[in-house]
């Protein structure tokens, strides 16, 4: 892991920590256990691979997974979405390897015929302005939902409700976008509320 993508994981886990959870908490009335706050163990990197940044327990008490990402970039700012990585750089064969990155790990998850597989129920995605580290936006969506919604969506190449771009900070890899005033108009969408 690079250090710019170390740096950009502990500014999200510790926004996460500090500006959305205690929102999250209060509007989902549950606790929640972030993982990226608890100590490096073999538990956490394993939730971490599964894409589980947080957990909550729900009214029966058992523990649900919970994604949290946080955007920085300008562009981002007026266009609220939902991201996941669709690509990781192979330098190998010089080209995009798209078999294990965050989406399809996900999208095999939800297919998975074996439901008790723990993987995060809500995806949460916020936008905050580094300088005046003030949350502009913040929705959750069901994971289900949004792996569907780029399933059905992608292959039609209709980029007002998903499309796949490549960042150009960070580590060589490819994202896919989903809008949230897109998806919307299908899906269920929580915006989470200062």
């Amino acid at each position: 892991m690079t250090n710019d993508k170390m740096q950009r994981k502990r500014d999200s886990a510790m926004d996460f920590d500090k500006l959305l959870r205690p929102k999250l908490e209060a509007q989902m009335k549950a606790r929640i256990f972030p993982v990226d706050m608890l100590q490096e163990a073999e538990l956490v990197k394993l939730l971490d691979q599964k894409g589980v940044d947080a957990f909550y327990m729900d009214k029966d008490g058992d523990p649900l997974g919970l994604a949290s990402r946080f955007q920085y970039s300008e562009f981002a700012r007026e266009r609220p979405s939902f991201t996941f990585r669709y690509g990781l750089w192979d330098e190998v064969r010089q080209q995009f390897n798209r078999m294990n990155a965050e989406y399809q790990r996900k999208l095999r998850c939800i297919k998975d015929s074996k439901q008790g597989k723990f993987f995060p129920v809500w995806n949460v995605e916020s936008w905050k302005d580094k300088k005046t580290d003030l949350v502009e936006w913040s929705y959750m969506a069901k994971t289900r939902d949004l792996m569907l919604y780029i399933e059905r969506y992608l292959p039609h190449g209709d980029r007002k409700r998903v499309y796949i771009f490549e960042p150009k900070t960070g580590e060589k890899r490819e994202v896919v976008v989903v809008n949230v005033a897109a998806f919307k108009q299908e899906c269920e969408v929580v915006e989470v509320k200062s």
